[in-house]
């Protein structure tokens, strides 16, 4: 019989990334806060990225990206400048 590598004894417990992170500009954001600050969801998001049109991930290994809090910023800022200007 095998033994799992992690027990849920040995697992950390999630905990919800304050939305303060966003102030600090080398802040590592998870995709639910990066959702959180820009209102969209997470298929629309993945396909900005794609697109290029919004902010890279930094990734930490096959299941973990992250982004940039100032990345983030600019994004929500050239987003309002560009609707601001239709």
């Amino acid at each position: 019989m095998l033994q799992q590598a992690t027990s849920d004894a040995t697992r950390r417990p999630w905990k919800p990334q304050p939305i303060e992170a966003v102030t600090h500009p080398e802040a590592h954001l998870r995709l639910s806060t990066v959702l959180t600050l820009t209102g969209l969801g997470r298929s629309t998001w993945y396909r900005m990225v794609a697109e290029k049109e919004a902010p890279q991930p930094m990734r930490f290994g096959q299941r973990c990206s992250r982004w940039k809090a100032a990345d983030i910023q600019a994004f929500l800022t050239r987003r309002a400048e560009q609707g601001s200007a239709a």
